[in-house]
């Protein structure tokens, strides 16, 4: 079988793009009458732009309407940064596309210009442009559509350090997306924000919020596909965006969160999710809430190693996780310093708090006691884990188990492919669930 060519495949964040199925989505949209997508080389990253030219009505779509159609076929990773609007694209003598020719991309944002005003929106609108190599910045921007991402905003916290002193969170950068927004945030503080351990991922929806346990960006690929009606939220453990002290028990950090998450809903029934070590948090979050009478209507559990946590089987897995994770930040380190394209230098105290926490993790989960919950549990298992789930989730809990296999990685659970079948296994069993909390 021919399979058709495979040589215009590109890699851009570790995903595997054809800009062909690009161009094709984009020639479905009205209006537009020929589409090129190429690779281009912005503020030191590689992105996708879309060079259109217009049918005989004379103009595309705007920008914000062309996300919003390719959003519906495509993941987000493969939405170009940029739509350039061409007479004609230009073509070599045999014909073919002649990208030397294609004009340099101008990346802007979806809203009307409004200029900055305060010293904290210019600072921003600046530091938005010079990461993400936008030509304009309007004070209602979003960052993330301009093309901001996870490595992206941590660089951007790191200059607002360096620029006014004030290390804001990332959760801040999630909540207040634009400089607007976030000058508002940084104009309240004098240094550091408090810690809290809850970071809005989506607000918006009338629905039974869902609670994920970890960092907040690790599970922004799941919401463009999980039902409108879910509020999603997560809890980030303290002392990773901060110098504070780590907590210091699962017990300690299951309390915590159960505090944040009664601010947004002070009673069950809950519904949780965790990954990693994520799910032994959410579980150790199950049975404290079940011990204070509420109710756990649903609990997901990412990839959790359950069985023999404190025996020395498990300690050389936390130790071989902790050694692989210090590689990669090493390698990644390094490539940064080659003034490598294909990746952004973290700061180096990131770095150095991430890889510290994973070893206290490691720390937690030896001396980590397991109870028997009430909760039933859907469980995702990544490809190579071959533990005897039902036999080991059975002493976790007295509930209904679901084992959904996904065909990825442990590490690689949530990359857009994975994410878009979690969350259609997550948008089934939340729906069966009681659509409303109960009166108080």
């Amino acid at each position: 079988e021919f399979g058709g060519r495979a040589d215009e495949q590109v890699k851009i964040r570790g995903f595997r793009i054809e800009p062909g199925e690009i161009v094709a989505a984009l020639s479905g949209i009205e209006g537009i009458s020929q589409a090129a997508v190429v690779v281009r080389e912005v503020a030191g990253e590689r992105r996708l732009i879309a060079y259109l030219t217009p049918q005989a009505s004379g103009s595309i779509p705007e920008a914000a309407v062309l996300r919003q159609r390719l959003g519906e076929s495509l993941p987000e990773y493969m939405i170009p940064a940029a739509f350039m609007q061409l007479e004609a694209l230009p073509l070599t003598s045999s014909g073919k596309l002649d990208r030397r020719a294609l004009p340099d991309p101008e990346i802007r944002g979806d809203s009307a210009y409004v200029p900055p005003e305060t010293a904290s929106e210019i600072l921003l609108c600046r530091l938005f442009a010079d990461l993400t190599g936008a030509t304009r910045v309007s004070v209602d921007d979003n960052f993330f559509s301009l093309g901001g991402h996870s490595l992206l905003a941590m660089r951007l916290v790191s200059r607002l350090r360096e620029a006014r002193g004030v290390s804001l969170p990332l959760r801040a950068l999630f909540e207040s997306p634009t400089p607007s927004a976030l000058a508002d945030r940084l104009d309240e503080v004098d240094g550091d924000l408090p810690y809290h351990a809850l970071v809005v991922l989506r607000a918006s929806g009338a629905g039974v919020p869902l609670f994920c346990v970890g960092v907040g960006v690790e599970y922004r690929p799941l919401l463009p596909h999980l039902d409108v009606d879910t509020p999603v939220y997560s809890l980030q453990a303290q002392g990773i965006e901060d110098a504070a002290a780590f907590h210091a028990s699962v017990e300690e950090m299951a309390a915590c969160y159960i505090e944040s998450i009664r601010e947004i809903q002070p009673q069950g029934p809950y519904r949780l999710l965790g990954w990693s070590f994520g799910g032994t948090v959410a579980h150790e979050m199950a049975r404290q809430l079940e011990a204070q009478g509420e109710s756990v209507a649903l609990l997901v559990i990412m990839d959790t190693m359950f069985e023999s946590i404190s025996s020395s089987e498990g300690a050389d897995a936390a130790g071989a996780l902790i050694a692989t994770e210090e590689s990669e930040y090493q390698d990644l380190q390094e490539r940064a310093r080659q003034g490598r394209t294909d990746v952004q230098p973290l700061e180096v105290p990131l770095m150095q708090r991430i890889i510290a926490f994973q070893k206290h993790v490691a720390r937690l989960v030896s001396s980590s006691v397991l109870y028997r919950v009430g909760a039933p549990i859907l469980y995702f298992r990544a490809a190579g884990n071959e533990l005897s789930l039902h036999e080991q989730l059975a002493r976790v809990t007295a509930g209904a188990i679901e084992v959904i296999d996904i065909d990825a990685v442990h590490g690689k659970m949530l990359d857009p492919e994975s994410a878009v079948i979690i969350a259609e296994h997550l948008n089934r069993v939340l729906s069966r669930l009681p659509p409303a909390l109960p009166a108080s």
